[in-house]
């Protein structure tokens, strides 16, 4: 399921909320008081909506995969981009740029189920690649025998 919709207004808010806690907003980056200024001004209903449209996709993810404990994919959906990709653009374009990063992750974000990347090894270009494991239930316990079986069996 997609959670693109769901994780944007819950990035913003979370932004907003951390943001909050800074001595000196001032100091922040412009695109982190862009972020923050947004999340702050996010109507109460719309991250509600986002919350419970979390909820809904922890739903349709539980259901799509019922009677599996785990489910291995990739954290990216392809190898990183280049450094500096969002160097010196605004908000929305960095949005706009990353979001496509987030399509495996933002899951784990807006419906609270553990996960957790893994080292997968690197791609062609030496660029490192991860494998996330995401639990489908609320027992992060199930992850971290998994994880401490496949560190036993790496080495």
């Amino acid at each position: 399921p997609d959670a693109t919709a769901a994780f944007v207004p819950q990035f913003l808010d979370a932004i907003a909320q951390e943001a909050a806690g800074v001595e000196h907003r001032d100091r922040l980056e412009r695109r982190t008081r862009q972020a923050a200024a947004l999340g702050d001004r996010l109507p109460g209903a719309v991250l509600r909506w986002a919350v419970a449209e979390g909820e809904r996709v922890r739903g349709r993810f539980q259901a799509r995969f019922a009677g599996f404990d785990a489910v291995l994919g990739p954290t990216l959906p392809c190898p990183p981009p280049p450094v500096g990709q969002l160097h010196g653009v605004g908000l929305v374009r960095a949005l706009l740029r990353s979001l496509p990063m987030t399509a495996f992750t933002a899951l784990a974000n807006v419906t609270g189920l553990p996960a957790v990347s893994l080292p997968a090894g690197p791609s062609r270009e030496g660029l490192p690649l991860g494998v996330q494991l995401s639990a489908t239930g609320s027992d992060e316990g199930v992850l971290l025998g998994l994880v401490a079986g496949l560190e036993e069996l790496s080495g």
